[in-house]
C-alpha cells in the first residue's frame, strides 16, 4: 500500500462512521454524560482493527474537548486536543482533510485526519485519527533508505519536512533551512564560488517543487552537506498535496572515476555524460509530448467506440449474469421441491418399514444410500442458490458462511458490519453473497493465509465491501488484468452493481479487496 493509500483508507472509515446515529448523538450531547457505553461505540471495533497503523483516535467537541480517546475511552476531564476545531464550524466541504504537521502530548511529530460530525444538520465536532510521523516513516520510507547512497524525504505543500532519514529534521521547514544556509553563504567543505552556485541551483530545485507536479534538479543535502542530483513527484493526499524527493550524492554517482589515474578528464566526462543524458531525456519527453498532442483526436475517437463497445458488453454481461442466477434458482427449486421431496418421503417409508420389524438387510442399505443421496440434494441445492438467504437474511447467511469456512479452513475469521439495510434487494444480496464466497474459496486456495477480515460498511449513499487476508500476497503492478477466474468472478459482479473494484497486495504480507457498490433506489 503506497503512502495516499494508507492515508485514504483512514480517511474512507472517519467519513462511513462519522454517519453513524451512535456517533451523531454522542458528538450532539453537548458534553453531557461523557462515560457511555463503549462496547456499543462503532470507534470501539473500528480502533482495535487498526491499531497497530495508528496511534489514537478521538471524537472531539465543538471545543475541542476530548468526549471519547481510544486506546483509553474515559480521559481525565477537562482534556483538549492540541489540533483546534474552529476552522471546521465554517468549512462547505465535509470531506475528511489532513493537518499539518504538530506536536503532540508526547512531544512527537503527528498529523491528525479529521471528519467533521453532524447533529441535526448542524457541526457538533470531529472525529479524528492521530497517527506520528515516526510511524509512518518506520512503515514507509524505512524499508528504502540508505544513507550512504541515496533517500527518500516527504515534505507538505508549505515545504515543512514530513518525513526524512534524519529524524532531526522532521517538522522543520525546508524553505527556512535554505534560507538560513543562503544567510551565511558559505557551506562547510566548499569554495565561496562553490557554495554560492549550489545554494542558487537548490533555490531552483525547490521553485520547481512549488511550481511543477514532478522533475529533477541539483540541491545541497542538509543532513549531510552534500551536492546531489535530485528527482521529485508531488503526491495527492486527500485534501493535502506532498512531495516525495529521491536525491543521490554526486560522489556517489562518480566515485568510481575517482579510482582511475585521469581523474579530471573522468570527472569532467562524467558530468558530460549527465547532461548528455539529461539533454536526451528532455527532448524524449518533448517528443513524446507532441506525439500525444497529434493523437488527441484519433484517441478521443477511440475512446468513444470503446465506451460504446464496453457499454454493450456490460449489458451482454448482465443479461448472462442473471440468466445464470435465475436458472440457479429454478434448478435449486426444483431440486429442494421435487427431488428432495420425493427421497424425504422414501426415507420415512423405509423407517416405517423398520418399525414394522419388516427390515432385511437390503432394506438397510437402501435406506443409508437415500440419506446420502439426500444430503448430497441439499448440498447441490444450496450452492445453486443458498435458501437461508431467502429465508434468513444477508447478514444471517454471511455468518453461516463464514463460521463453515473457518470450521473447514482453520483460518481465523473476523465479521464486522455496520448500519447493513434490510431492504436490500434480492439480486443486491445475491451478488455480494456470491463475491465473499469467491474470496474465501480464493484464499483457500492461493492466499496460505491464517487470518481474514471482512467489513461492510454502509452509508446512506453507498456499500463498502473489505476482505483482507495476511496471506503471500502478489506483486499487484504486475497485475495487467485481473487474470484468475475467481477475480473475473467478482469482478464482473461489481460491475454489474455499478460499483468499483481495486485489490492492494504486497508479497508477503497479505492483500485487501476494496468493493464499492452504490446504494440507490435500484438495489434495495
Amino acid at each position: 500500500m503506497t503512502i495516499d493509500g494508507f492515508i485514504s483508507k483512514f480517511a474512507n472509515s472517519l467519513e462511513i462512521i462519522a454517519m453513524d446515529p451512535f456517533i451523531k448523538n454522542a458528538a450532539g450531547r453537548n458534553n453531557q454524560n461523557l462515560y457511555y457505553d463503549t462496547a456499543a461505540c462503532p470507534l470501539n471495533e473500528l480502533y482495535h482493527i487498526y491499531r497497530s497503523e495508528t496511534d489514537a483516535m478521538l471524537l472531539l467537541d465543538t471545543t475541542g474537548c476530548i468526549l471519547v480517546k481510544y486506546p483509553d475511552p474515559h480521559p481525565q476531564i477537562p482534556n483538549y486536543c492540541l489540533i483546534a476545531v474552529e476552522d471546521y464550524k465554517s468549512r462547505a466541504d465535509d470531506g475528511a482533510t489532513i493537518s499539518n504537521v504538530f506536536i503532540n502530548k508526547k512531544n512527537e511529530l503527528a498529523i491528525a485526519i479529521s471528519q467533521p460530525v453532524y447533529y441535526e444538520h448542524n457541526f457538533a465536532g470531529l472525529l479524528r485519527w492521530m497517527i506520528t510521523l515516526k510511524r509512518i516513516r518506520n512503515k514507509y520510507i524505512q524499508p528504502f533508505l540508505d544513507e550512504e547512497k541515496s533517500y527518500f524525504w516527504l515534505i507538505d505543500e508549505n515545504k515543512a519536512i514530513i518525513v526524512h532519514h534524519d529524524s532531526n529534521y522532521m517538522g522543520l521547514n525546508s524553505a527556512y533551512i535554505l534560507k538560513d544556509l543562503q544567510l551565511t553563504m558559505k557551506l562547510s567543505g566548499y569554495s565561496l564560488k562553490k557554495s554560492k552556485k549550489y545554494l542558487e541551483e537548490s533555490e531552483e530545485f525547490f521553485d520547481k517543487i512549488e511550481n511543477e507536479k514532478e522533475g529533477f534538479g541539483n540541491y545541497i543535502d542538509f543532513a549531510h552537506g552534500e551536492y546531489c542530483l535530485a528527482f521529485f513527484r508531488k503526491l495527492k493526499v486527500q485534501d493535502k498535496t506532498w512531495t516525495i524527493i529521491m536525491n543521490v550524492p554526486y560522489d556517489y554517482l562518480l566515485d568510481p572515476f575517482y579510482k582511475h589515474a585521469w581523474e579530471s578528464s573522468m570527472l569532467a566526462a562524467a558530468f558530460v555524460l549527465a547532461t548528455f543524458l539529461v539533454s536526451f531525456i528532455f527532448f524524449r519527453v518533448n517528443r513524446i509530448k507532441s506525439r500525444l498532442i497529434k493523437e488527441k483526436a484519433y484517441l478521443e475517437d477511440l475512446a468513444h467506440k470503446e465506451k460504446t463497445l464496453k457499454e454493450e458488453r456490460q449489458k451482454h454481461l448482465n443479461a448472462l449474469l442473471d440468466g445464470q442466477e435465475i436458472e440457479r434458482n429454478r434448478i435449486s427449486r426444483e431440486i429442494h421441491d421435487g427431488i428432495g421431496q420425493y427421497l424425504l418421503a422414501m426415507k420415512l417409508r423405509l423407517q416405517n418399514v423398520f418399525l414394522n420389524n419388516a427390515a432385511t438387510e437390503n432394506l438397510s442399505e437402501a435406506e443409508k444410500i437415500l440419506a446420502k443421496t439426500l444430503d448430497e440434494t441439499k448440498r447441490i441445492s444450496n450452492n445453486l442458490l443458498p435458501l437461508e438467504l431467502i429465508e434468513m437474511g444477508l447478514l444471517p447467511s454471511l455468518t453461516k458462511l463464514i463460521k463453515e469456512f473457518e470450521a473447514s479452513s482453520g483460518i481465523q475469521t473476523d465479521f464486522v458490519h455496520y448500519q447493513v439495510p434490510e431492504k436490500l434487494g434480492q439480486k443486491t444480496k445475491t451478488y455480494i453473497y456470491r463475491i465473499i464466497q469467491e474470496a474465501l474459496s480464493n484464499i483457500i486456495k492461493h492466499a496460505k493465509a491464517s487470518e481474514v477480515n471482512i467489513q461492510i460498511l454502509c452509508s446512506d449513499q453507498k456499500l463498502t465491501l473489505l476482505i483482507q487476508d495476511n496471506g503471500k500476497g502478489f506483486d499487484n503492478n504486475a497485475q495487467e488484468e485481473y487474470k484468475g477466474n475467481g477475480l473475473n468472478n467478482i469482478k464482473n459482479r461489481v460491475s454489474i452493481l455499478s460499483g468499483t473494484f481495486t485489490i492492494e497486495s504486497v508479497v508477503k504480507e497479505g492483500t485487501i479487496l476494496n468493493i464499492k457498490i452504490p446504494l440507490d433506489e435500484n438495489r434495495i
